[in-house]
């Protein structure tokens, strides 16, 4: 996303198909917004980040929904709404119909090798 104020933040989505109807997501992010991913203290003082999250699956309908898209590729453009909580809280909150909190407790409760990631 672009603010216009602070530094472009890139972040990657992947995406994994699992069925006709749906998608597997994946966050990546190693800059802005890196607050919202789960960490570590484990090294204390230093916090470790999880860069990459699974989101679980998603419907297809929605990775295809054109205004997904369009709030997705949009977030390039420079504008003030383009913000790390815009992106985190709403638009991956649209798309798992979860907010961000219930989304990682809910893999990680359905998926058991969720959270044995790599902090950094």
């Amino acid at each position: 996303w672009a603010d216009g104020i602070g530094p472009q933040c890139f972040v990657v989505l992947l995406l994994e198909r699992v069925s006709d109807n749906e998608f597997r997501l994946t966050l990546c992010n190693k800059g802005q917004g890196l607050e919202y991913h789960p960490c570590s203290v484990r090294e204390a003082p230093k916090i470790k980040y999880q860069a990459c999250m699974d989101l679980g699956t998603v419907p297809a309908e929605k990775i295809c929904d054109r205004g997904f898209l369009l709030m997705l590729f949009s977030q390039r453009m420079k504008h003030e709404s383009h913000r790390v909580e815009v992106f985190y809280d709403a638009i991956l909150g649209w798309l798992t119909n979860r907010s961000l909190f219930e989304t990682l407790q809910h893999v990680a409760s359905t998926t058991p090798d969720a959270m044995d990631v790599e902090y950094r």
